[in-house]
């Protein structure tokens, strides 16, 4: 199975809506630093930010993002993603959804196939993958 290079999300308030902060290192090896604007996409949502490059994070990756874009995103703050940078896009994830029909119990939303959809939501989080099922009732 593949494994995706895997980027660290993190809120920070003080920073603008618009606005990205990456780290040293992410910025240094992915070419980032000279670049006006990046394209953030998770899925079908995408937000165009304003660069900045944190100095002061030399050794790992990390994204950080003010909370509203967070939610915006739906992304979880602390999570590791799965991403690609290039072209003046970061792109995170993959994303993968389950359509299933819904059982109305909290406990086994998916009838039977609760636990496995579970599982694989939890193994899908380790790999960097956003993973979530549904249901077309809501």
């Amino acid at each position: 199975m593949k494994q995706f290079k895997m980027v660290t999300v993190v809120s920070n308030p003080r920073l603008a809506a618009d606005t990205v902060l990456i780290s040293s290192k992410l910025a240094n090896d992915y070419d980032t630093e000279d670049l006006p604007q990046l394209i953030l996409k998770v899925g079908q949502l995408r937000k165009t930010l304003k660069p900045k490059i944190n100095q002061k994070v030399k050794n790992t990756d990390l994204i950080s993002l003010n909370p509203s874009t967070m939610r915006r995103l739906c992304l979880s703050s602390g999570r590791k993603y799965g991403f690609y940078i290039g072209e003046g896009e970061i792109k995170l994830g993959p994303v993968v959804g389950i359509l299933s029909e819904s059982s109305g119990d909290p406990n086994r939303p998916f009838y039977g196939q609760s636990n496995f959809f579970r599982q694989m939501i939890i193994h899908a989080r380790r790999l960097g993958q956003i993973c979530f099922g549904f249901n077309t009732s809501g």
